[in-house]
């Protein structure tokens, strides 16, 4: 996502050449620009209806019964998310540029010259291993293209809004985004100091 979007020129990027050196994560399959550990979180399926009777009976002790404040501020999400850590260290498989194993770019989403590969639309499975947990928090992803509901995945029909690049100015326009970004928060400045 957006969240872990670096510009080409960051310094902090590595290189290999012209290449950007990337950690895939073990267990989600993460891609991330930074050796380390990271805490992403799970879905816990079935999750959601639990959640809504949880907020309605907040609401309620809340509202209704005057209850004191919200001791716990709960993120607006639709179902419960438990974190697991996601390792990225940099100390498994290298394959790339300067490595001794190589890989070739493969075209996984049809164009008018070629179809994509068969098996793209066919694959049901894990984006690797499968550890049968019975609430799949621990499995791996369901990719390239689908997700575990059978629908298709974001990132595959929409790369650019999933990465947040739709956000970003076009190049050249962004002088205009940033004077009318320093306009808004002048007039909410100026409301604020009323």
């Amino acid at each position: 996502g957006d969240d872990m979007r670096r510009r080409w020129d960051d310094p902090d990027i590595q290189k290999i050449g012209d290449h950007p050196v990337v950690f895939v994560a073990a267990g989600a399959h993460a891609n991330y620009f930074f050796a380390g550990q990271y805490l992403p979180t799970a879905e816990v399926p079935f999750s959601a209806p639990l959640l809504r009777i949880w907020r309605r009976v907040r609401a309620f002790w809340l509202e209704r019964l005057r209850q004191g404040g919200d001791p716990i501020a709960w993120r607006e999400t639709g179902a419960i998310r438990i974190p697991f850590v996601d390792y990225a260290r940099g100390d498994g498989l290298k394959i790339g540029a300067g490595q001794p194993l190589h890989w070739d770019m493969r075209l996984l989403q049809a164009t008018d010259a070629q179809p994509a590969p068969p098996w793209v639309d066919g694959f049901r499975g894990l984006w690797g291993l499968h550890t049968g947990d019975p609430l799949e928090g621990e499995d791996a992803p369901a990719r390239p293209k689908f997700n575990r509901d059978g629908t298709v995945n974001s990132l595959w029909y929409n790369a650019v809004g999933w990465c947040g690049l739709d956000k970003v100015p076009r190049p050249g326009h962004a002088l205009d985004a940033l004077l009318a970004q320093h306009r808004r928060l002048l007039d909410e400045q100026s409301e604020l100091s009323e």
